[in-house]
């Protein structure tokens, strides 16, 4: 329903949704009547409305929460047939149970909750503490986190922060082989210089040990010239 808003200033419209009573406040122009009176162009306060997510339906205005409540019900209501059809293909126990599915007002209260906790245009919950189990908590009733899950892919969106945890779960991944590889690189750097040290080493310890036997052979000489008959060494008096 339309609703004129009097008084100065910018034309306004009140909108309000026969369904719940939500009431919106936009811009509207408004057309002469005769004798003076004006009346709110109803048409182009349609038109905004519906750019905004609210349905019209002949005269009765639906605000977006309870399209979203509509949609999702019609949504439920068509599965239900073909989750019938697969029962009754399967052999049933006398222990089993149908599977619990939302009511009409369960529905809307996960919409409700919806509405306020959801980003629509970030495509994940405005607060980063949130998700479909404590959506489902803070709602209580019986509610299951899974009902909030179908609704929310179905009438709002995905949830991308499973995307972004992927995206940083990769990236991590990448740094973590970018890190062994670079590990790997100096690690056979090392071996390498390590191995080079190591025959630089052994060529000079083969050098100073062809040098002293050189010398010992040379003094052994020096030894082996020396008259023999000297004597022994004779000792201090």
């Amino acid at each position: 329903m339309i609703e004129a808003i009097s008084g100065r200033g910018v034309n306004r419209v009140r909108a309000v949704c026969d369904g719940c009573g939500r009431e919106d406040v936009l811009p509207c122009d408004y057309l002469n009547r005769s004798r003076g009176a004006v009346r709110p162009n109803v048409g182009q306060a349609h038109k905004k409305l519906t750019r905004q997510g609210w349905a019209v339906r002949g005269e009765k205005l639906h605000c977006p929460a309870c399209v979203a409540r509509e949609r999702a019900a019609a949504r439920l209501e068509n599965e239900e047939p073909q989750d019938m059809a697969k029962a009754a293909v399967k052999e049933k126990t006398p222990s089993e149970e149908p599977p619990r599915e939302p009511g009409y007002r369960m529905i809307g209260m996960i919409c409700d909750m919806l509405n306020v906790a959801y980003d629509r245009a970030a495509k994940r919950y405005t607060n980063p503490a949130d998700n479909d189990r404590t959506i489902a908590e803070a709602i209580g009733e019986g509610c299951m986190w899974g009902w909030v899950a179908r609704i929310r892919e179905a009438e709002y969106g995905p949830d991308m922060r499973w995307a972004e945890i992927d995206a940083i779960r990769t990236e991590l991944a990448a740094a973590i082989r970018d890190a062994n590889a670079r590990t790997e690189k100096v690690a056979d750097e090392v071996d390498a210089r390590i191995r080079e040290a190591g025959a630089t080493f052994e060529a000079a310890v083969e050098t100073i040990s062809a040098d002293l036997v050189a010398r010992i052979e040379a003094l052994q000489k020096r030894v082996n010239a020396l008259d023999p008959s000297i004597g022994p060494r004779s000792g201090k008096v």
